[in-house]
C-alpha cells in the first residue's frame, strides 16, 4: 500500500493521488512488460476496458430532466446526496441525476487566471496549463505499442478526469 496525498484544487473535487497495491497482483514493471509484448492482445484490451469503466471523463446525460434532487436546486457541495428514504424505483434515477449534477458543478472546467499564469504573453500561444481544451478529445484508449504509454480516452476536452463512485461518496464536501 502505498501513502496518499489529499489535495484540494481550483479545479475538479478533492482528490487523492495513490496507488492501491493488491498483493499477488503483477507489479508496474510486470504489467509495462505485458504491454509491450505482441501477443498480449487480450491483456491489453481488459487493461483498458478496466481503466475506461474506472475513470470518466464526460459529464453523464441528465436522462430525467424532470426529475429533482437536492443537487438540482442547490450547489451538490452544500448537499448530501440523496435521500436514504427514496422509492427503490427512484433510486438509480436520482443517483444518475445527482452525478449529472455533481460533474457538472465539479468536474467542468472553466478556464481562469490560473490556467494561463505560464503563457509568456504574445506571441506565444494562450494554452490551459491543465491541457484542457474543447477539442482536447480522443474517441478510444490506446496504448504506444513502442513505449507503452497509455493515452486514456476523453470525450470531453473540458471535463477532469473522475471515478464516479468516489464523487458520490465524497460528494464534493472539502471539509
Amino acid at each position: 500500500m502505498a501513502v496518499s496525498k489529499l489535495k484540494a484544487v481550483a479545479h475538479g473535487t478533492l482528490h487523492c493521488h495513490m496507488l492501491i497495491w493488491v498483493e499477488g497482483d503483477l507489479n508496474p514493471n510486470e504489467i509495462r512488460e505485458c504491454v509491450l509484448k505482441e501477443d498480449e492482445i487480450e491483456f491489453k484490451d481488459r487493461l483498458l476496458s478496466f481503466l475506461d469503466d474506472t475513470i470518466s471523463n464526460c459529464i453523464p446525460p441528465d436522462l430525467n430532466p424532470t426529475l429533482s434532487v437536492p443537487a438540482s436546486m442547490y450547489h451538490p457541495c452544500s448537499v448530501h446526496g440523496i435521500d436514504l428514504n427514496t422509492n427503490a424505483d427512484l433510486w438509480q434515477k436520482c443517483i444518475n441525476k445527482d452525478l449529472h449534477h455533481l460533474a457538472m458543478q465539479c468536474q467542468s472546467h472553466k478556464h481562469s487566471k490560473i490556467c494561463y499564469k505560464y503563457w509568456k504573453g504574445p506571441p506565444d500561444p494562450k494554452e490551459c496549463q491543465f491541457n484542457l481544451h474543447e477539442d482536447n478529445t480522443c474517441p478510444e484508449s490506446t496504448i504506444d505499442p513502442e513505449t507503452g504509454e497509455i493515452c486514456l480516452r476523453c470525450l470531453d476536452g473540458m471535463v477532469n478526469n473522475f471515478n464516479a463512485t468516489i464523487l458520490e461518496a465524497v460528494h464534493c464536501n472539502r471539509h
